[in-house]
């Protein structure tokens, strides 16, 4: 399996999104892509604004709405829901573990949902930790398949 697909999920109708993908895409993708110039964000939900928009290139990948999320999440590696503000527990990470993807997140993505930090995910809050923990896991299979099933078996529970 190449691990090089990162995504991220929201509808941009909801501010948090646009600010943690604008964050994400201008602060920690390039640490990653500064080790790994592979990886590749891909970036799904309606209503993408212009913010977002012009952040696309070869390393960032607009999808907008997507109408079979399945097949798109089972061709990816990672999700991240770099969140810095917003409330409640966020469909976007129960979608990703549902699915088997690995979660980076920060504290405010993984708010009301017990997550624990390296054993459900990982949350980091800052560019570099976050950066640090996306790159963890996309050069590791272990990890990797560990996150992966404990993000399944969550959602189980």
């Amino acid at each position: 399996m190449l691990f090089r697909s990162l995504v991220f999920i929201g509808n941009f109708n909801h501010s948090p999104n646009e600010d943690a993908v604008c964050w994400f895409a201008e602060t920690v993708l390039p640490l990653i892509n500064k080790a790994r110039p592979d990886v590749i964000f891909h970036v799904i939900g309606a209503n993408p604004p212009a913010s977002v928009c012009r952040l696309a290139g070869p390393n960032m990948v607009i999808h907008g709405f997507v109408e079979d999320l399945d097949s798109l999440l089972s061709t990816m590696t990672l999700s991240v829901a770099p969140l810095r503000f917003g409330a409640g527990m966020k469909g976007k990470v129960v979608s990703a573990m549902r699915a088997g993807l690995p979660v980076v997140c920060t504290s405010i993505g993984s708010e009301g949902m017990q997550l624990e930090d390296r054993d459900h995910a990982y949350i980091a809050d800052d560019a570099a930790s976050f950066a640090e923990s996306v790159l963890e896991i996309l050069n590791s299979q272990a990890i990797w398949e560990r996150l992966s099933q404990a993000g399944i078996n969550l959602c189980a529970e």
